[in-house]
């Protein structure tokens, strides 16, 4: 389609250099409507009826104004998509996560407390010394950090136990080779976890040193446990 270019043309019209008609004022005559005019008209509207799958029909004056209407739903429709897919990405790249800080001292068989040092998410803060994991699925956790025993005369082996629902338990170790109140190991590991228990879904850190209920370890330089969440089933 084009402004008039005809040369009875009105010049202008619409801007400069887009031209159209008028009906004429004595000095200058009226624009002439041709069948060039009417052609490109109706061959645009036609297009736009016809690329919408519908075929012309004289008895019918809502065709065009119904591809419109379609055209909107399906723009509507992309744009949800987009944004549910968009959403998805997001969940993919920053997956809800924890993560809490471990604190105090654990003797024997006792287990750490945490504190909430990162919350994302539907977690909730932990119960003292238990976690409370949202839902069942598939976790990786993560214990990193510091940790020292409370006996400084002897080179004594440190060893954590991360508990699942009181039930299954994933073991780390490490050795102190020297004595001193101030001697620490890191300690830590990394482990994929599948919560079950649709009742309490919880995880605790316990000190599981085989030696006297008097030995304990302290949670000494930024020990924290992280949980990322990366699938929602459970076996």
């Amino acid at each position: 389609m084009q402004y008039n270019q005809d040369p009875t043309k009105h010049t202008d019209t619409f801007g400069a250099g887009k031209h159209g008609w008028t009906e004429g004022n004595g000095a200058s005559p009226r624009s002439l409507v041709r069948a060039s005019h009417m052609n490109a008209l109706f061959r645009e509207l036609l297009a736009a009826i016809e690329g919408g799958g519908l075929t012309p029909d004289a008895g019918d004056l809502t065709q065009l104004n119904t591809v419109l209407a379609a055209m909107r739903t399906v723009s509507t429709s992309l744009g949800n998509s987009l944004t549910a897919l968009s959403l998805e990405v997001d969940a993919l790249q920053e997956p809800p996560c924890a993560q809490y800080e471990i604190t105090g001292t654990a003797p024997v068989g006792g287990d750490f407390d945490f504190s909430a040092v990162l919350t994302r998410g539907s977690w909730s803060l932990p119960t003292s010394d238990t976690i409370q994991v949202p839902s069942a699925g598939l976790y990786m956790v993560t214990v990193s950090g510091a940790f020292t025993s409370t006996d400084a005369a002897n080179p004594t082996p440190l060893e954590l136990m991360l508990m699942r629902n009181a039930g299954a338990s994933y073991q780390m170790r490490a050795q102190r080779f020297s004595t001193g109140t101030s001697d620490y190991v890191r300690i830590g590991g990394t482990f994929l976890i599948s919560i079950t228990t649709p009742a309490s879904h919880t995880l605790n850190l316990r000190n599981d040193s085989p030696l006297a209920n008097t030995l304990g370890i302290v949670a000494a330089e930024d020990p924290a446990i992280t949980l990322v969440k990366i699938g929602s089933w459970a076996s």
